[in-house]
């Protein structure tokens, strides 16, 4: 993993109060460093989703060009 996600996960996993917010950020860091496996994982689990967490999951998967194959 790049530098200060795995210090942004760290914190995120051991969050007490994670809004929709927390979630979403952290999908966009796995996003950015071109993990969208793993963006995937954290946005089946995640609680609420809105209008940006789906924005930024499918905005990453065009970036990798894997959108056909995703969505």
């Amino acid at each position: 993993m790049c530098g200060r996600i795995a210090d942004s996960r760290l914190l995120f996993d051991y969050g007490i109060d994670l809004d929709v917010v927390s979630w979403n950020s952290m999908i966009s860091g796995y996003v950015r460093i071109g993990s969208t496996s793993t963006a995937k994982k954290l946005f089946d689990e995640m609680p609420e989703r809105n209008v940006v967490s789906w924005r930024t999951l499918i905005s990453g998967y065009v970036q990798r060009a894997d959108c056909l194959r995703k969505l």
